[in-house]
């Protein structure tokens, strides 16, 4: 086991093949974080844990997840990669790659009133059985894109790359690449009822709704 403040700043740290089970405040094949509480990685690898999500944030919003790098890859679960409320950041050497979910969310799956900050680094080639290939929102949640880039992820029914929420915001900036997802419908963004899109940057191509 590894206590949660001994997260920050490891090198290279590999927790791999682990079967799915609940960590409480530690690290055992995953992260849990409690309400509350927060956890920074920079070079972390979790790998491969199926049944139970990479990276659970708990069930309300007061707890935060910074990526500084690492990578988060190989996870299947029900709930995404990464699962829970908060604020979640990800910068520049973060990879959030190849998860999966039967359900909804291949890699992060939100709760209401959450926000994901994405400043670099890459979330790309996540699967979702059903809505939001890369990431699934609940309601009243803000996403702010500033770099880095969301791309060949794909969602069996809604939203290739992000489903989210009813009344959610979205800020899109910089240099930040929304491209090559793929879904039945909706192939980056599949909007539901009182969103609010803004853009004044970045990049939105090549992304495919298979549905005619």
């Amino acid at each position: 086991h590894l206590a949660l403040d001994e997260l920050d700043g490891l090198i290279g740290l590999q927790l791999q093949h682990t079967l799915g089970f609940l960590a409480h405040h530690d690290v055992a094949g995953r992260l849990h974080i409690d309400n509350g509480g927060s956890g920074a990685g920079t070079g972390a690898v979790l790998q491969n844990n199926d049944g139970a999500d990479a990276v659970n944030l708990g069930t309300r919003i007061g707890a935060t997840l910074t990526m500084n790098g690492g990578v988060i890859t190989g996870n299947r679960s029900d709930h995404g990669a990464i699962w829970g409320g908060g604020n979640i950041t990800v910068n520049e050497g973060s990879k959030i790659n190849n998860n999966s979910s039967p359900g909804v969310s291949g890699a992060i799956r939100m709760l209401s009133g959450c926000t994901l900050t994405v400043n670099g680094g890459e979330i790309c080639n996540n699967t979702a059985g059903t809505n939001g290939g890369a990431i699934y929102g609940y309601n009243a949640s803000t996403y702010y894109f500033n770099g880095g880039k969301i791309a060949g992820n794909t969602a069996g029914e809604l939203g290739g790359a992000i489903y989210p929420g009813t009344y959610s915001v979205f800020y899109i900036s910089g240099d930040f690449e929304l491209v090559d997802n793929t879904a039945k419908n909706g192939g980056a963004i599949r909007f539901t009822n009182h969103n609010s899109f803004n853009m004044t940057g970045g990049k939105v191509a090549g992304n495919v709704s298979t549905e005619t």
